[in-house]
C-alpha cells in the first residue's frame, strides 16, 4: 500500500502534503456541490447553478491542478455553507445523543439558523467575497 500511495504521489507529482490539500479541497468542494443539490431538490429557487458550477470546477482542476485557488474563490459560497453546518451539526448531534430533554429541540433550532440565514440571504450561494 506504501509503494502505491508513493507512486501515485510520484505521478501526481505533488507531496504527501500538497496531494493532502489538493484532494480536501476537492472533496470539499464535491460535498459542497451535493448540499447544493439537495438543497435545490428541496427549494428549486435556490443554488440554481451551484452544483453544476462545482462539478464544472472540479472537472477543469483535474486538467490543471494550478487552478485549485481560483477554483476555491469561485466555490466559497458552498464551501461556506458546509462550514456553517459542520459547525451545527456536532453539538446538535451532542443535544440530540444526550436524549430527549425539553431544551434540545429548541437548542438544535437555534444552530440550524445560521445555515438557514446564510442561505436567505445568499439563495444561489455566490461565492464569499
Amino acid at each position: 500500500m506504501f509503494a502505491a500511495a508513493r507512486d501515485h504521489l510520484n505521478e501526481a507529482r505533488e507531496s504527501y502534503f500538497e496531494h493532502l490539500r489538493f484532494a480536501s479541497l476537492v472533496g470539499a468542494m464535491l460535498l459542497a456541490a451535493g448540499v447544493a443539490c439537495l438543497l435545490h431538490a428541496l427549494m428549486p429557487a435556490v443554488c440554481r447553478r451551484s452544483a453544476s458550477g462545482i462539478v464544472r470546477l472540479v472537472s477543469e482542476l483535474m486538467i490543471d491542478r494550478s487552478r485549485l485557488r481560483t477554483a476555491v474563490k469561485a466555490a466559497s459560497g458552498p464551501l461556506a455553507l458546509v462550514g456553517l453546518l459542520s459547525l451545527c451539526a456536532v453539538p446538535a448531534g451532542l443535544l440530540f445523543s444526550a436524549g430527549v430533554h425539553p431544551i434540545t429541540l429548541p437548542l438544535a433550532l437555534l444552530l440550524a439558523g445560521l445555515p438557514v440565514a446564510y442561505v436567505a440571504s445568499n439563495p444561489d450561494l455566490d461565492p464569499v467575497t
